[in-house]
Protein backbone atom coordinates (compact mmCIF):
# COMPACT_ATOMS: atom_id res chain seq x y z
CA UNK A 1 0.00 0.00 0.00
CA UNK A 2 2.56 2.63 -1.05
CA UNK A 3 1.86 6.33 -0.69
CA UNK A 4 2.39 8.65 -3.63
CA UNK A 5 3.38 11.90 -1.90
CA UNK A 6 6.83 13.10 -2.93
CA UNK A 7 7.15 15.39 0.13
CA UNK A 8 7.17 12.42 2.49
CA UNK A 9 9.91 10.86 4.61
CA UNK A 10 12.75 8.78 3.08
CA UNK A 11 10.82 5.60 3.90
CA UNK A 12 7.77 6.92 2.09
CA UNK A 13 9.85 8.16 -0.84
CA UNK A 14 11.17 4.64 -1.38
CA UNK A 15 7.55 3.54 -1.60
CA UNK A 16 6.98 6.28 -4.18
CA UNK A 17 9.59 4.75 -6.48
CA UNK A 18 8.16 1.27 -5.96
CA UNK A 19 4.70 2.67 -6.65
CA UNK A 20 5.77 4.26 -9.92
CA UNK A 21 7.55 1.22 -11.28
CA UNK A 22 4.75 -1.09 -10.15
CA UNK A 23 2.23 0.96 -12.10
CA UNK A 24 4.49 1.08 -15.14
CA UNK A 25 4.80 -2.72 -14.96
CA UNK A 26 1.02 -3.16 -14.79
CA UNK A 27 0.63 -0.67 -17.65
CA UNK A 28 3.04 -2.74 -19.73
CA UNK A 29 1.21 -6.01 -18.94
CA UNK A 30 -2.14 -4.43 -19.86
CA UNK A 31 -0.86 -3.00 -23.13
CA UNK A 32 0.83 -6.29 -23.98
CA UNK A 33 -2.64 -7.87 -23.93
CA UNK A 34 -3.10 -6.94 -27.59
CA UNK A 35 -0.54 -9.66 -28.40
CA UNK A 36 -1.85 -12.24 -25.92
CA UNK A 37 -2.48 -15.66 -27.44
CA UNK A 38 -3.55 -19.08 -26.20
CA UNK A 39 -0.11 -19.68 -24.69
CA UNK A 40 -0.79 -16.90 -22.18
CA UNK A 41 -3.73 -18.81 -20.71
CA UNK A 42 -1.66 -21.98 -20.67
CA UNK A 43 1.12 -20.17 -18.79
CA UNK A 44 -1.36 -19.37 -16.01
CA UNK A 45 -2.80 -22.88 -15.92
CA UNK A 46 0.70 -24.38 -15.71
CA UNK A 47 1.61 -21.98 -12.91
CA UNK A 48 -1.57 -22.75 -10.95
CA UNK A 49 -0.94 -26.48 -11.22
CA UNK A 50 2.62 -26.03 -9.95
CA UNK A 51 1.58 -24.17 -6.80
CA UNK A 52 -1.75 -25.88 -5.98
CA UNK A 53 -1.53 -29.57 -5.14
CA UNK A 54 -4.82 -30.21 -3.37
CA UNK A 55 -7.43 -32.20 -5.27
CA UNK A 56 -10.11 -29.53 -4.76
CA UNK A 57 -7.82 -26.87 -6.22
CA UNK A 58 -6.87 -29.03 -9.21
CA UNK A 59 -10.57 -29.55 -9.90
CA UNK A 60 -11.10 -25.77 -10.01
CA UNK A 61 -8.10 -25.40 -12.34
CA UNK A 62 -9.57 -28.02 -14.70
CA UNK A 63 -12.87 -26.12 -14.67
CA UNK A 64 -11.03 -22.85 -15.36
CA UNK A 65 -9.18 -24.41 -18.29
CA UNK A 66 -12.36 -25.79 -19.84
CA UNK A 67 -14.89 -23.02 -19.14
CA UNK A 68 -13.10 -19.69 -18.71
CA UNK A 69 -14.22 -16.85 -21.00
CA UNK A 70 -13.04 -13.25 -20.96
CA UNK A 71 -16.57 -11.97 -20.31
CA UNK A 72 -16.64 -14.00 -17.07
CA UNK A 73 -13.40 -12.60 -15.63
CA UNK A 74 -15.13 -10.73 -12.78
CA UNK A 75 -17.17 -13.82 -11.89
CA UNK A 76 -13.98 -15.88 -11.64
CA UNK A 77 -12.25 -13.17 -9.61
CA UNK A 78 -15.09 -12.94 -7.06
CA UNK A 79 -15.43 -16.70 -6.74
CA UNK A 80 -14.16 -17.90 -3.36
CA UNK A 81 -11.10 -19.79 -4.60
CA UNK A 82 -7.33 -19.44 -4.51
CA UNK A 83 -7.43 -17.46 -7.77
CA UNK A 84 -8.11 -13.97 -6.38
CA UNK A 85 -6.00 -14.69 -3.30
CA UNK A 86 -2.90 -15.60 -5.32
CA UNK A 87 -3.40 -12.74 -7.79
CA UNK A 88 -3.68 -10.08 -5.10
CA UNK A 89 -0.81 -11.60 -3.13
CA UNK A 90 1.38 -11.33 -6.25
CA UNK A 91 0.20 -7.75 -6.81
CA UNK A 92 1.00 -6.73 -3.25
CA UNK A 93 4.47 -8.32 -3.44
CA UNK A 94 5.08 -7.11 -7.01
CA UNK A 95 5.99 -10.71 -7.84
CA UNK A 96 6.82 -10.37 -11.51
CA UNK A 97 6.94 -14.08 -12.33
CA UNK A 98 3.44 -14.67 -10.98
CA UNK A 99 2.05 -11.45 -12.46
CA UNK A 100 3.42 -12.41 -15.86
CA UNK A 101 1.62 -15.75 -15.58
CA UNK A 102 -1.59 -13.88 -14.67
CA UNK A 103 -1.18 -11.30 -17.44
CA UNK A 104 -4.11 -12.38 -19.62
CA UNK A 105 -6.46 -12.65 -16.61
CA UNK A 106 -5.42 -9.20 -15.34
CA UNK A 107 -6.09 -7.77 -18.81
CA UNK A 108 -9.51 -9.45 -19.08
CA UNK A 109 -10.50 -8.33 -15.60
CA UNK A 110 -9.42 -4.76 -16.29
CA UNK A 111 -11.25 -4.67 -19.64
CA UNK A 112 -14.50 -5.96 -18.18
CA UNK A 113 -14.27 -3.52 -15.28
CA UNK A 114 -13.65 -0.66 -17.73
CA UNK A 115 -16.79 -1.56 -19.69
CA UNK A 116 -18.89 -1.64 -16.51
CA UNK A 117 -17.30 1.62 -15.34
CA UNK A 118 -18.38 3.40 -18.52
CA UNK A 119 -21.94 2.15 -18.01
CA UNK A 120 -21.94 3.37 -14.41
CA UNK A 121 -20.74 6.83 -15.40
CA UNK A 122 -23.47 7.04 -18.04
CA UNK A 123 -26.10 6.09 -15.45
CA UNK A 124 -24.83 8.67 -12.96
CA UNK A 125 -24.30 11.49 -15.46
CA UNK A 126 -27.95 12.59 -15.26
CA UNK A 127 -28.05 12.65 -11.45
CA UNK A 128 -27.68 15.65 -9.16
CA UNK A 129 -24.34 16.55 -7.60
CA UNK A 130 -25.32 15.03 -4.25
CA UNK A 131 -26.33 11.76 -5.88
CA UNK A 132 -23.09 11.51 -7.86
CA UNK A 133 -21.06 10.48 -4.79
CA UNK A 134 -20.69 6.79 -3.95
CA UNK A 135 -19.72 5.75 -0.44
CA UNK A 136 -18.24 2.28 -0.22
CA UNK A 137 -16.75 0.31 2.66
CA UNK A 138 -14.12 -2.33 3.25
CA UNK A 139 -13.10 -4.08 6.46
CA UNK A 140 -9.83 -5.99 6.80
CA UNK A 141 -6.67 -6.61 8.81
CA UNK A 142 -3.50 -4.69 7.95
CA UNK A 143 0.04 -4.68 9.32
CA UNK A 144 1.35 -2.08 11.74
CA UNK A 145 3.65 -0.86 8.97
CA UNK A 146 0.71 -0.25 6.64
CA UNK A 147 -1.15 1.60 9.38
CA UNK A 148 1.92 3.74 10.08
CA UNK A 149 2.10 4.71 6.40
CA UNK A 150 -1.55 5.73 6.45
CA UNK A 151 -1.21 7.79 9.62
CA UNK A 152 2.05 9.46 8.62
CA UNK A 153 0.66 10.40 5.23
CA UNK A 154 -2.70 11.89 6.27
CA UNK A 155 -3.75 14.55 3.73
CA UNK A 156 -1.44 12.82 1.27
CA UNK A 157 -2.06 10.12 -1.32
CA UNK A 158 -1.67 6.38 -1.54
CA UNK A 159 -2.64 3.47 -3.74
CA UNK A 160 -3.39 -0.17 -2.96
CA UNK A 161 -1.50 -2.63 -5.13
CA UNK A 162 -4.45 -4.90 -5.79
CA UNK A 163 -7.98 -4.99 -7.06
CA UNK A 164 -10.12 -3.62 -4.24
CA UNK A 165 -13.45 -5.23 -3.30
CA UNK A 166 -15.76 -2.88 -1.40
CA UNK A 167 -19.47 -2.70 -0.53
CA UNK A 168 -22.10 0.02 -0.74
CA UNK A 169 -23.49 -1.45 2.48
CA UNK A 170 -21.62 -0.24 5.56
CA UNK A 171 -22.90 -3.26 7.49
CA UNK A 172 -21.05 -5.56 5.08
CA UNK A 173 -17.84 -3.63 5.73
CA UNK A 174 -18.46 -3.93 9.47
CA UNK A 175 -19.04 -7.67 9.18
CA UNK A 176 -15.74 -8.10 7.34
CA UNK A 177 -13.77 -6.04 9.84
CA UNK A 178 -15.27 -8.01 12.75
CA UNK A 179 -14.45 -11.31 11.04
CA UNK A 180 -10.87 -10.21 10.31
CA UNK A 181 -8.08 -11.67 12.42
CA UNK A 182 -7.97 -10.42 15.99
CA UNK A 183 -5.46 -7.60 16.62
CA UNK A 184 -1.94 -8.78 17.46
CA UNK A 185 1.44 -7.18 18.07
CA UNK A 186 1.90 -6.95 14.30
CA UNK A 187 -1.61 -6.43 12.85
CA UNK A 188 -4.69 -4.29 13.44
CA UNK A 189 -8.27 -4.27 12.15
CA UNK A 190 -9.41 -1.33 10.03
CA UNK A 191 -12.64 -0.15 8.39
CA UNK A 192 -12.15 1.93 5.26
CA UNK A 193 -14.75 4.39 4.01
CA UNK A 194 -14.11 5.44 0.41
CA UNK A 195 -15.81 8.44 -1.21
CA UNK A 196 -16.07 8.16 -4.99
CA UNK A 197 -17.11 11.12 -7.14
CA UNK A 198 -18.56 9.52 -10.27
CA UNK A 199 -18.08 12.80 -12.18
CA UNK A 200 -14.28 12.37 -12.22
CA UNK A 201 -13.09 11.31 -15.66
CA UNK A 202 -9.49 10.15 -15.22
CA UNK A 203 -9.67 7.69 -12.35
CA UNK A 204 -8.89 4.02 -12.67
CA UNK A 205 -12.07 2.06 -13.48
CA UNK A 206 -14.52 0.93 -10.81
CA UNK A 207 -18.04 -0.47 -11.06
CA UNK A 208 -20.97 -2.09 -9.32
CA UNK A 209 -20.62 -5.78 -10.05
CA UNK A 210 -23.58 -7.47 -8.33
CA UNK A 211 -24.84 -8.81 -11.65
CA UNK A 212 -21.41 -10.24 -12.50
CA UNK A 213 -20.21 -11.37 -9.08
CA UNK A 214 -20.26 -14.84 -7.58
CA UNK A 215 -21.84 -13.11 -4.54
CA UNK A 216 -24.87 -11.21 -5.78
CA UNK A 217 -26.10 -9.78 -2.46
CA UNK A 218 -23.08 -7.91 -1.11
CA UNK A 219 -23.68 -4.64 -3.04
CA UNK A 220 -20.11 -5.00 -4.27
CA UNK A 221 -18.15 -2.24 -5.98
CA UNK A 222 -14.83 -3.37 -7.45
CA UNK A 223 -12.02 -0.85 -7.94
CA UNK A 224 -9.14 -1.50 -10.31
CA UNK A 225 -5.59 -1.91 -9.11
CA UNK A 226 -3.71 1.37 -9.03
CA UNK A 227 -6.64 3.50 -7.87
CA UNK A 228 -5.24 6.56 -6.08
CA UNK A 229 -6.85 7.93 -2.92
CA UNK A 230 -6.51 11.03 -0.77
CA UNK A 231 -6.22 10.12 2.92
CA UNK A 232 -8.77 12.37 4.63
CA UNK A 233 -8.62 10.99 8.15
CA UNK A 234 -7.25 8.04 10.14
CA UNK A 235 -8.30 7.50 13.75
CA UNK A 236 -8.93 4.81 16.34
CA UNK A 237 -12.54 4.08 17.35
CA UNK A 238 -12.43 3.47 21.10
CA UNK A 239 -15.97 2.10 21.19
CA UNK A 240 -15.53 -0.53 18.46
CA UNK A 241 -11.81 -1.00 19.12
CA UNK A 242 -10.93 -0.72 15.43
CA UNK A 243 -9.10 1.77 13.25
CA UNK A 244 -11.15 3.80 10.79
CA UNK A 245 -9.87 5.54 7.67
CA UNK A 246 -11.78 7.92 5.41
CA UNK A 247 -10.42 8.29 1.90
CA UNK A 248 -11.43 9.92 -1.37
CA UNK A 249 -10.79 8.52 -4.85
CA UNK A 250 -8.69 10.94 -6.92
CA UNK A 251 -8.04 11.78 -10.53
CA UNK A 252 -4.86 10.13 -11.75
CA UNK A 253 -3.33 13.58 -12.31
CA UNK A 254 -4.03 14.73 -8.74
CA UNK A 255 -0.70 13.54 -7.35
CA UNK A 256 2.83 14.73 -8.00
CA UNK A 257 4.23 11.48 -9.40
CA UNK A 258 1.69 11.41 -12.24
CA UNK A 259 3.74 13.69 -14.50
CA UNK A 260 6.89 11.64 -13.99
CA UNK A 261 5.01 8.40 -14.59
CA UNK A 262 3.52 9.84 -17.78
CA UNK A 263 6.99 10.82 -18.98
CA UNK A 264 8.39 7.34 -18.32
CA UNK A 265 5.35 5.72 -19.93
CA UNK A 266 5.82 7.79 -23.10
CA UNK A 267 9.36 6.41 -23.45
CA UNK A 268 8.33 2.76 -23.18
CA UNK A 269 7.81 0.56 -26.23
CA UNK A 270 4.94 -1.71 -25.25
CA UNK A 271 6.00 -5.09 -26.59
CA UNK A 272 6.96 -8.45 -25.12
CA UNK A 273 10.48 -7.28 -24.36
CA UNK A 274 9.70 -4.13 -22.36
CA UNK A 275 9.05 -5.83 -18.96
CA UNK A 276 12.66 -7.03 -18.99
CA UNK A 277 14.00 -3.49 -19.28
CA UNK A 278 11.71 -2.35 -16.47
CA UNK A 279 13.05 -5.17 -14.27
CA UNK A 280 16.55 -3.98 -15.15
CA UNK A 281 15.68 -0.42 -14.10
CA UNK A 282 14.38 -1.79 -10.81
CA UNK A 283 17.77 -3.42 -10.22
CA UNK A 284 16.34 -6.94 -10.52
CA UNK A 285 19.11 -8.10 -12.84
CA UNK A 286 18.66 -11.86 -12.42
CA UNK A 287 14.92 -11.55 -13.08
CA UNK A 288 15.58 -9.35 -16.10
CA UNK A 289 18.08 -11.84 -17.55
CA UNK A 290 15.70 -14.75 -16.99
CA UNK A 291 12.91 -12.80 -18.66
CA UNK A 292 14.94 -11.95 -21.77
CA UNK A 293 16.05 -15.59 -22.06
CA UNK A 294 12.44 -16.77 -21.69
CA UNK A 295 11.18 -14.40 -24.39
CA UNK A 296 13.90 -15.55 -26.81
CA UNK A 297 12.38 -19.05 -26.63
CA UNK A 298 8.90 -17.86 -27.61
CA UNK A 299 7.41 -18.52 -31.02
CA UNK A 300 6.56 -15.78 -33.50
CA UNK A 301 9.17 -13.40 -32.09
CA UNK A 302 10.05 -10.63 -34.54
CA UNK A 303 13.68 -9.96 -35.46
CA UNK A 304 13.40 -6.56 -33.77
CA UNK A 305 12.19 -8.19 -30.53
CA UNK A 306 15.05 -10.70 -30.71
CA UNK A 307 17.55 -7.89 -31.14
CA UNK A 308 16.15 -6.00 -28.16
CA UNK A 309 16.33 -9.18 -26.06
CA UNK A 310 20.04 -9.47 -26.84
CA UNK A 311 20.43 -5.77 -26.03
CA UNK A 312 18.75 -6.42 -22.70
CA UNK A 313 21.01 -9.39 -21.98
CA UNK A 314 24.05 -7.31 -22.88
CA UNK A 315 22.92 -4.42 -20.70
CA UNK A 316 22.36 -6.69 -17.70
CA UNK A 317 25.73 -8.40 -18.19
CA UNK A 318 27.49 -5.03 -18.43
CA UNK A 319 25.83 -3.87 -15.21
CA UNK A 320 27.24 -6.99 -13.52
CA UNK A 321 30.73 -6.32 -15.00
CA UNK A 322 30.52 -9.41 -17.23
CA UNK A 323 31.99 -7.53 -20.17
CA UNK A 324 32.79 -10.57 -22.34
CA UNK A 325 29.21 -11.81 -22.02
CA UNK A 326 27.86 -8.32 -22.69
CA UNK A 327 30.09 -7.94 -25.76
CA UNK A 328 28.92 -11.28 -27.14
CA UNK A 329 25.25 -10.34 -26.76
CA UNK A 330 25.75 -6.93 -28.36
CA UNK A 331 27.55 -8.56 -31.31
CA UNK A 332 24.60 -10.94 -31.78
CA UNK A 333 22.25 -7.95 -31.63
CA UNK A 334 24.35 -6.09 -34.19
CA UNK A 335 24.08 -8.91 -36.73
CA UNK A 336 20.27 -8.73 -36.53
CA UNK A 337 20.20 -4.96 -37.09
CA UNK A 338 22.61 -5.33 -40.01
CA UNK A 339 20.21 -7.81 -41.63
CA UNK A 340 17.34 -5.40 -41.04
CA UNK A 341 19.42 -2.45 -42.29
CA UNK A 342 18.29 -0.42 -39.26
CA UNK A 343 20.94 2.29 -39.16
CA UNK A 344 19.87 3.96 -35.89
CA UNK A 345 20.01 0.68 -33.99
CA UNK A 346 23.21 -0.37 -35.77
CA UNK A 347 24.95 2.73 -34.44
CA UNK A 348 23.42 2.42 -30.98
CA UNK A 349 24.77 -1.13 -30.82
CA UNK A 350 28.20 -0.10 -32.12
CA UNK A 351 28.29 2.45 -29.29
CA UNK A 352 27.52 -0.30 -26.76
CA UNK A 353 30.15 -2.58 -28.29
CA UNK A 354 32.66 0.28 -28.11
CA UNK A 355 31.93 0.71 -24.43
CA UNK A 356 32.51 -3.00 -23.77
CA UNK A 357 35.77 -2.97 -25.73
CA UNK A 358 36.92 -0.03 -23.61
CA UNK A 359 36.18 -1.90 -20.38
CA UNK A 360 38.06 -4.91 -21.77
CA UNK A 361 41.10 -2.69 -22.37
CA UNK A 362 40.88 -2.86 -26.19
CA UNK A 363 41.15 0.89 -26.61
CA UNK A 364 41.85 1.15 -30.35
CA UNK A 365 38.94 -1.11 -31.28
CA UNK A 366 36.74 0.79 -28.85
CA UNK A 367 37.81 4.10 -30.36
CA UNK A 368 36.98 2.91 -33.90
CA UNK A 369 33.45 1.88 -32.85
CA UNK A 370 32.78 5.01 -30.83
CA UNK A 371 34.07 7.44 -33.47
CA UNK A 372 31.88 5.82 -36.14
CA UNK A 373 28.81 6.00 -33.90
CA UNK A 374 29.69 9.50 -32.69
CA UNK A 375 29.91 10.92 -36.21
CA UNK A 376 26.58 9.33 -37.10
CA UNK A 377 24.76 10.82 -34.10
CA UNK A 378 26.42 14.21 -34.68
CA UNK A 379 25.09 14.30 -38.23
CA UNK A 380 21.66 13.27 -36.90
CA UNK A 381 21.80 16.17 -34.40
CA UNK A 382 21.38 13.64 -31.59
CA UNK A 383 23.51 15.66 -29.21
CA UNK A 384 22.67 13.55 -26.17
CA UNK A 385 24.16 10.37 -27.69
CA UNK A 386 27.02 12.35 -29.17
CA UNK A 387 27.73 13.77 -25.72
CA UNK A 388 27.81 10.32 -24.13
CA UNK A 389 30.06 8.90 -26.83
CA UNK A 390 32.62 11.69 -26.59
CA UNK A 391 32.69 11.21 -22.85
CA UNK A 392 33.83 7.63 -23.49
CA UNK A 393 36.35 8.74 -26.13
CA UNK A 394 37.76 11.19 -23.59
CA UNK A 395 38.29 8.28 -21.20
CA UNK A 396 40.19 6.38 -23.91
CA UNK A 397 42.49 9.27 -24.83
CA UNK A 398 42.99 9.89 -21.12
CA UNK A 399 44.01 6.27 -20.62
CA UNK A 400 46.56 6.79 -23.41
CA UNK A 401 47.67 10.01 -21.69
CA UNK A 402 46.92 11.95 -24.88
CA UNK A 403 45.90 14.98 -22.86
CA UNK A 404 45.34 17.36 -25.77
CA UNK A 405 43.00 14.90 -27.48
CA UNK A 406 41.33 14.24 -24.14
CA UNK A 407 40.71 17.96 -23.66
CA UNK A 408 39.25 18.25 -27.18
CA UNK A 409 36.86 15.40 -26.41
CA UNK A 410 35.70 16.96 -23.16
CA UNK A 411 35.14 20.27 -24.95
CA UNK A 412 33.08 18.45 -27.60
CA UNK A 413 31.13 16.76 -24.83
CA UNK A 414 30.47 20.11 -23.15
CA UNK A 415 29.32 21.65 -26.43
CA UNK A 416 26.98 18.71 -27.04
CA UNK A 417 25.59 19.01 -23.52
CA UNK A 418 24.83 22.70 -24.11
CA UNK A 419 23.17 21.87 -27.44
CA UNK A 420 21.02 19.25 -25.69
CA UNK A 421 19.88 21.77 -23.06
CA UNK A 422 18.94 24.29 -25.76
CA UNK A 423 16.64 21.82 -27.57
Amino acid sequence: MPDVDNTASPELKSHNIAFMYFHLLIDILLKMSANIDSSSKQDLINHLRRVNNEQSALKVIDEFEQNYKAENAIWWYTRDTFLYVQLNEALRRSDFDVLFAFRFFIADLYKQLTIEHERLQTDYAAMSNDSSILKVYRGQSISNEELALLRENQNGFFSMQSFLSTSLNSNIGQIYVESAAQPTDTHVRILYEFNIDTRLQTTKPYAKINHLSRFEHEDEVLLALGSVFHIDNVQFNDINQIWQAKLTLCDDNSFDLYGLMKQYASEIVYDRVSPGFLLYQLGKYTKAKEYFQKILKEKHLTDSEKAHCYRGLGTVAAELYNFDEAHENFETELQIWLRLDDEDNIMETRKNIGNMLFYKGKYQEALDCLQTAGLYFRLKNNFMEYCRIYGMIAHITGAWQQWNDCLVCYEAQLESSEQTQMK
